[in-house]
């Protein structure tokens, strides 16, 4: 079955409702979940076709489908008891850059990052 369906209004079973452009403008466009310390591998992700590891701690999210602008929302965490601040660098509509450090600031890889990227798709 192909099709189209449009909608205005969404109500669930309580009879509260929501303008569908809330559902739609406001979900992930891209997110991803790498692991792996020197070498990051993809574990699940969606529109996102690869991870570059730049150097210690910095890595490039390249994305599949590009974004129509540069100020998309990148929101994101880690897993490594060292690593305490995630920087999102270098935003594109095609990647996004991010930089993890330690307490003192020194470059540190982690275990593993989540990242879910909003915007509209180019």
């Amino acid at each position: 079955i192909t099709g189209k369906i449009t909608v205005g209004t969404i109500q669930d079973t309580d009879g509260n409702t929501v303008a569908s452009t809330y559902v739609t403008n406001g979900v992930a466009k891209a997110w991803i979940a790498t692991e792996g310390e020197a070498t990051p591998t993809i574990r699940i992700s969606l529109n996102h076709s690869s991870v570059t590891d730049n150097s210690v701690g910095e890595q490039t999210m390249t994305y599949t489908n590009n974004f129509s602008e540069i100020g998309c929302l990148v929101a994101g965490t880690h897993h490594n008891a060292v690593v305490v601040m995630t920087q999102i660098l270098n935003r594109s509509t095609s990647t996004h850059g991010v930089k993890t450090h330690d307490h003192a600031a020194v470059p540190e890889d982690d275990l593993g990052k989540e990242h879910a990227v909003f915007g509209d798709l180019a």
